[in-house]
C-alpha cells in the first residue's frame, strides 16, 4: 500500500508539474480538442492503451479522445502522418521508419517495446500431423503472415539467415483472424502468428515450428513503438505530456499486475477466459538511454532487413516533453 501511495503520488505530482509548464502554451490549447488514438484490436500491443482506458487515467488527466482501430502498421502510420490521428499505441517501428526517410520529422517516438523470446509473442505454426519438422521444410511452401511489410520482410530475412531459400517460399499477408483458418484448411502450409491468435491455434492443437521470430534477431527486440504526430506535440505540447505520462502509468500497471492485465486483456480484444489465462504479452517501457541503445543497434540490423536509407537520421526521433 505504501508503495502504491509513493508512486501515485509522484505521478500526480508530474501531472501538476506539467501544467505549469509554459503558460503560454496552456493558454493557447484548446481545452475540448478530442485527441485520436490509433490501435490495432488483433493483438496485444495497445495493452498500455486499454489500461488506461479501464482505469480512466485519461478522464483524471482531463483528455477527451476517440479510438481508431486499424488492421496494419503501414495504415496506422499513415493515418498518422497524413494528419487523422494524433498517436498509435503501438505499431512496428519499420513503416515509422520508411516515413521518416520519405518526410523526416512527423513523428515521435514515446515508448519502445520489450520484445523477448521468454515468453514469445509470435510463433511459427503448423498442422500437428504436418510433414514440415525444420525450418528448411518450408522451401516450397505457402506461408501465412500479418499485413503489413514487417512480418514479411522479417521472415524472409530470418529464414535466409536460417539457410531456407526463401526464393521458393510464397509468403500470404492475411489479417490475423484468418491464420488458422487458412492453416486447418490447408491453403497454406506454416503460419507466423502473433498472440493472442497464437495462443487460440495453440488450444486446438496447432504446433509450433519456431518459437519468436522477431526476439531471435535482437534479444528485447525494440520492434515495437508508441508514436506522437509531431504536429500533434507542437500544437498540443501539454496534452502530449499528461498522455506520456498516462502511458507511463499504464507500463508500470502492467508489471506489477500480471492477472488484471490479463483481464483487461480479455476484455478488450475479446479472449476467452482459457486463452487469457495463458496468452503472452509484451510489455512496453518509456524512452530512456539504455533501451534508446538498443534502438540505434537495431537500426542497424534493420538496414539489412528492408531497404532504408542509409542516410536517415533517428537521433531526433524520440520524443522529449517541454521541448
Amino acid at each position: 500500500m505504501k508503495k502504491l501511495l509513493i508512486t501515485a503520488s509522484l505521478i500526480f505530482a508530474t501531472i501538476g508539474a506539467v501544467w505549469f509548464m509554459g503558460t503560454n502554451n496552456a493558454q493557447q490549447e484548446d481545452n475540448d480538442y478530442v485527441v485520436r488514438i490509433t490501435f490495432s484490436e488483433h493483438h496485444s500491443g495497445a495493452l498500455p492503451f486499454f489500461i488506461a482506458e479501464e482505469k480512466g487515467l485519461f478522464e483524471k488527466a482531463g483528455i477527451k479522445y476517440k479510438k481508431i482501430s486499424i488492421a496494419s502498421s503501414n495504415q496506422m502510420v499513415e493515418t498518422l502522418i497524413s494528419g487523422h490521428a494524433d498517436i498509435i499505441a503501438e505499431s512496428s517501428i519499420i513503416p515509422a521508419l520508411f516515413a521518416e526517410t520519405k518526410s523526416a520529422g512527423k513523428t515521435k517516438i514515446f515508448a519502445l517495446s520489450d520484445f523477448s523470446s521468454t515468453p514469445p509473442f509470435d510463433y511459427i505454426l503448423v498442422k500437428k500431423d504436418s510433414p514440415i519438422k525444420s525450418l528448411k521444410d518450408l522451401e516450397g511452401k505457402n506461408i501465412a503472415v500479418y499485413p503489413g511489410s514487417t512480418a514479411t520482410s522479417f521472415m524472409k530475412y530470418f529464414l535466409n539467415k536460417n539457410g531456407v531459400n526463401t526464393s521458393t517460399v510464397r509468403f500470404t499477408p492475411m489479417l490475423p483472424s484468418m491464420h488458422i483458418v487458412a492453416l486447418n484448411s490447408g491453403s497454406v502450409d506454416a503460419s507466423h502468428i502473433y498472440e493472442p491468435i497464437a495462443s487460440i491455434g495453440l488450444l486446438q492443437g496447432l504446433t509450433p515450428l519456431y518459437d519468436s521470430v522477431y526476439s531471435s534477431i535482437q534479444k528485447d527486440s525494440p520492434l515495437g513503438v508508441s508514436l506522437f504526430s509531431t504536429d500533434f506535440v507542437t500544437k498540443y505540447p501539454l496534452k502530449a505530456a499528461k498522455i506520456e505520462v498516462i502511458f507511463k502509468e499504464a507500463m508500470q500497471f502492467m508489471r506489477d499486475n500480471e492477472e488484471e492485465t490479463r483481464n483487461i486483456l480479455a476484455k478488450h480484444i475479446n479472449l476467452k477466459p482459457e486463452v487469457a489465462k495463458r496468452v503472452n504479452y509484451f510489455y512496453m517501457s518509456p524512452i530512456s538511454n539504455e533501451n534508446k541503445q538498443s534502438f540505434y543497434k537495431y537500426t542497424k540490423i534493420l538496414h539489412e532487413i528492408v531497404d532504408l536509407d542509409d542516410n536517415i537520421d533517428i537521433s531526433n526521433m524520440f520524443y522529449e516533453s517541454g521541448k
